[in-house]
């Protein structure tokens, strides 16, 4: 037995890639359990081929669990801004709103979404999460639901875990509250078995999830993600994903919040009801330059032209974005906001080489800009470049944590 062989098996049983994993770590680790069994390598991938613990052990070992609450933030904003009145308006004739959360890892995710939406003003009672996830030992944490401070890395993270969790020895305990309408499972996503007696829902996280599978799991996933979803449901994905969101859904929010609707659909009303700035969690991580903010005569045209240019990509009309972002440019080539809000709407238009220009010049303007690493990222996935985009992940990791403080 080879490599090869177990790279067919992650394949075949999970839909994963052991070069979007990493190389290194699944054969580091196939070595490391082998010798902890007492095995040769090669004894120890035919053991993984008769044995399905044995396989879903490994697998377990190999899976990112990374996570901390409110991660990426930009999502749960705009939940938290949207939430109540989706209920009320978009939902009304729902008893209860339904959110699946794929991929879980260890729990923030989902106990930050029931967070969210509590926060948002809707009673536990009026939603219902359902949490998945390969592994049953991240499960067993997550059921758990005691985490420590570094989980929460945010001012608003700190603020919600104030309300909803209570100190415990070694960190914090999520609160009785927030355990009445959240439900953890085991599932391999890629088991078609999996999502029998699951119904449809009207929110769906399946984030940082697409980026590990190969091209024929990868689309078998979205199929399935579209078939969840209610007829105006949301599904909120990575950063890294948003460029794979094409033909069965359309973008129904904030280009920092990855949230999807399926084809057609009709834009929520708060997104299209007003002109605004670009998101909140962009613009903080991309601060005009120094240059642009001392030229007072040039300031008023750019901040006008930039703001319209979110509110335009917001909305889903990415070309007339462009027009806008083109003309900032001609006045601040320098601009890296500009830079980073033209690569992400080339990125929805489908147009990876402009795409990856825009989002080179912006981070050659800011190295540290998490979401444009994150976009480049899923660029080079998409290209086959997998340890570019593995390196580019790991400094968006790093960019993160540096951000939220």
């Amino acid at each position: 037995m080879s490599a090869q062989t177990l790279e067919a098996l992650l394949r075949a049983r999970f839909g994963l890639e052991a070069s979007l994993l990493g190389t290194a770590t699944v054969t580091g680790m196939c070595e490391r359990m082998a010798a902890a069994d007492g095995m040769s390598v090669a004894d120890y991938i035919e053991a993984l081929g008769r044995s399905g613990p044995a396989l879903q052990a490994f697998v377990e070992a190999v899976a990112v669990h990374e996570t901390w609450f409110l991660r990426d933030g930009g999502p749960f904003e705009f939940l938290f801004a949207e939430a109540a009145r989706w209920r009320a308006q978009r939902w009304a004739t729902v008893p209860r709103l339904r959110v699946l959360c794929l991929a879980c890892a260890t729990g923030e995710e989902a106990w930050s979404l029931a967070m969210a939406l509590l926060e948002a003003g809707l009673g536990v009672h009026d939603f219902i999460i359902e949490a998945f996830d390969l592994s049953e030992t991240a499960l067993e944490k997550a059921r758990l639901g005691v985490y420590g401070p570094r989980t929460f890395r945010s001012p608003r993270a700190e603020a919600w875990r104030d309300r909803w969790c209570e100190p415990v020895a070694g960190g914090y305990r999520i609160r009785g509250a927030l355990r009445q309408s959240v439900r953890f499972e085991q599932a391999n996503l890629m088991d078609p078995r999996w999502t029998d007696g699951v119904a449809p829902a009207h929110i769906v996280f399946c984030r940082n999830v697409l980026i590990y599978f190969g091209v024929d799991a990868r689309s078998r996933m979205l199929e399935r993600l579209a078939d969840l979803l209610v007829p105006d449901g949301m599904l909120f994905t990575g950063h890294a994903e948003a460029v794979l969101m094409s033909g069965n859904f359309s973008s129904v929010g904030p280009l920092n919040a990855f949230a999807f609707g399926r084809r057609p659909m009709v834009a929520p009303q708060a997104v299209t009801s007003s002109p605004r700035a670009a998101p909140a969690s962009v613009t903080r991580k991309n601060p005009q330059p120094a240059a642009a903010a001392g030229r007072a005569s040039r300031q008023g045209p750019v901040v006008d032209d930039l703001s319209e240019a979110g509110r335009l990509a917001d909305t889903g009309h990415y070309r007339e974005a462009l027009l806008r972002l083109e003309r900032v440019l001609v006045r601040e080539r320098t601009n890296a906001h500009a830079w980073l809000l033209k690569g992400l709407a080339e990125t929805a238009l489908g147009e990876p080489h402009e795409a990856g220009v825009s989002l080179g010049k912006a981070l050659y303007l800011e190295p540290a800009n998490e979401v444009a690493l994150l976009a480049m990222a899923g660029l080079e996935t998409l290209a086959g470049r997998t340890e570019r985009a593995r390196l580019l992940r790991e400094r968006a990791a790093r960019a993160g944590p540096e951000a939220a403080r």
